[in-house]
């Protein structure tokens, strides 16, 4: 039983001799606290993968959102490759969306966002 305080002062306070510190760490990892956590943190993984989780509906949310913006940023990257190939400059002598003169970058993207 005093091992597994020692541990969770480990785990809490941190650790001062780096010397030793494999050792603790193995010792950590085999404590009833670490597999406990860790066998809660498995079942978290398990619950979030299959949605059944309380939140199921807001972490659908998040993955569409994330999807969303994965796509918003492969087409910026897919602007600038072109600009690039192209050798054109992507700053013009205005910076301001939806308004004239602005960059070749910033014109394209434009256009993007009103198909999208």
């Amino acid at each position: 039983m005093l091992q597994v305080v020692y541990l969770s002062v480990l785990a809490n306070d941190g650790l001062n001799d780096w010397k030793h510190l494999s050792e603790r760490l193995k010792k950590h990892e085999i404590s009833v606290e670490h597999m406990a956590n860790m066998k809660t943190w498995n079942e978290m993984l398990v619950r979030l993968e299959t949605s059944q989780t309380i939140d199921k509906e807001l972490q659908r949310e998040v993955r569409k959102e994330k999807e969303r913006w994965r796509l918003v940023l492969i087409r910026i990257i897919a602007v600038m490759n072109c600009l690039a190939k192209q050798n054109l400059a992507f700053r013009g002598s205005n910076e301001k969306l939806y308004q004239d003169r602005n960059s070749n970058f910033l014109d394209m993207i434009k256009s993007i966002a009103e198909l999208m």
